[in-house]
């Protein structure tokens, strides 16, 4: 029964996967990141991570939204999920390092400045 609720959510997934769609999503919630609307934006951010998971963009919007919402740790494993699609993004290490500054590990921030 597992293994067919897992392939079911497998296959919604895929389903949901529009790069165009993400992309609007992104602008959406960039516009909404400009007036201040920062819950708005997330539910924008998180929806274009629904429809494109293999752009790192979406998922450092993501971190620095939350880092404006004051949640260090989800901006930090945003942050470490978009590195994970692409080890070189250097905004995502930007947002790494201003997630360990606001959880006051200043070490491992700078490790990530200087990375960046």
């Amino acid at each position: 029964m597992k293994a067919v609720v897992k392939l079911n959510k497998e296959k919604e997934a895929r389903e949901d996967i529009n790069p165009e769609l993400a992309e609007k999503h992104n602008d959406l919630a960039g516009e909404e990141f400009k007036k201040g609307a920062f819950p708005a934006a997330m539910k924008e951010y998180e929806e274009a991570i629904k429809r494109n998971p293999s752009e790192p963009k979406y998922q450092n919007n993501k971190a620095t939204c939350l880092l404006k919402l004051m949640d260090f740790s989800g901006a930090l494993n945003a942050a470490n999920k978009a590195l994970e699609i692409d080890a070189n993004f250097h905004k995502a290490l930007i947002s790494k390092g201003n997630a360990h500054f606001g959880m006051k590990e200043y070490g491992k921030a700078l490790e990530c400045f200087q990375k960046g």
